[in-house]
């Protein structure tokens, strides 16, 4: 089982924010508060990702509605996440989070609520009265189960279970290579797609020669070592709207000079949230 705390460990990590007991309390408390069942968006994130299906409906003030998203995977939804807290609307936010790459500290629980309060994703929401109450039970609130397809490709390096408390953490995703198979690789290679904006991999779950190629591929157009594995720095780049690769010249060839005839997962373009997917309110 998935905890609430591993996933807001790894939301954390996955955009080099610090990863401690008061930001992670801090991302626990937005989840408890939306109690959201949405397949890996505890937090009721509302960014449009490939492969993900309407939880429910939010109308908007001037008629339309947005949706809240089922995530297909773990590493999808964590994107989204990341995705949605580099909008410009969250800067405050984001300075109360801290980063490890500036070595900025994070401020403490309280001013990061505050700050998710007065941003567009808390709407004005109180979440003094959820902090108060998660702190009253934390391992209720904490080890609450976070859902969705497939597997969850993270590791908790040095922490137990179910993370709470003082401990810091480090989050890793497994690392993949040729024979490998499962939805973890089923992921990269839907990533693949997604990052270099046409069909470079069949989506088949198997680690094989063509997403060998494929990967080294992407490596080299990110400026990494092309080794065709997938560790921790290919992850961090698949996974960085910052590490998008420009568009090449229609589909092509990666192995044999073979085309793979899959269908194109996502269009010509990293998805950027525009401002109009950001807007939700916790449920009462």
């Amino acid at each position: 089982m998935t905890t609430r705390a591993q996933w807001a460990a790894a939301a954390l990590y996955s955009d080099g924010f610090q990863v401690n007991a008061d930001t992670i309390e801090a991302l626990v408390t937005v989840a408890s508060l939306e109690d959201s069942t949405a397949w890996w968006n505890p937090a009721d994130t509302t960014q449009p990702m490939p492969g993900a299906t309407p939880y429910n409906d939010i109308p908007l003030p001037g008629g339309g509605v947005i949706h809240v998203w089922n995530y297909p995977d773990a590493v999808i939804g964590i994107e989204a996440f990341r995705i949605t807290i580099r909008d410009g609307a969250y800067a405050a936010l984001r300075t109360t989070l801290g980063e490890v790459g500036t070595n900025t500290p994070s401020e403490s629980t309280e001013a990061i609520l505050a700050a998710w309060t007065a941003s567009p994703w808390g709407g004005g929401a109180d979440y003094s009265a959820m902090l108060a109450t998660v702190r009253a039970n934390p391992a209720a609130y904490h080890d609450a189960p976070v859902e969705g397809p497939g597997p969850w490709p993270y590791t908790d390096a040095g922490a137990p279970v179910g993370i709470h408390g003082p401990q810091e953490v480090t989050v890793q995703l497994e690392q993949l290579a040729r024979g490998d198979s499962g939805p973890n690789v089923g992921t990269v290679q839907t990533l693949l797609n997604y990052k270099m904006a046409r069909t470079v991999v069949p989506v088949n779950e198997r680690f094989g020669e063509n997403t060998h190629l494929a990967v080294q591929e992407f490596q080299r157009k990110a400026g990494i070592a092309d080794d065709g594995v997938v560790g921790p720095v290919t992850w961090q780049h698949l996974i960085e709207d910052s590490a998008a690769v420009p568009p090449a010249r229609g589909p092509e060839a990666v192995s044999n000079g073979a085309t793979e005839p899959t269908p194109n997962l996502g269009g010509a373009e990293e998805p950027q949230n525009d401002g109009t997917t950001i807007i939700h309110r916790p449920r009462s």
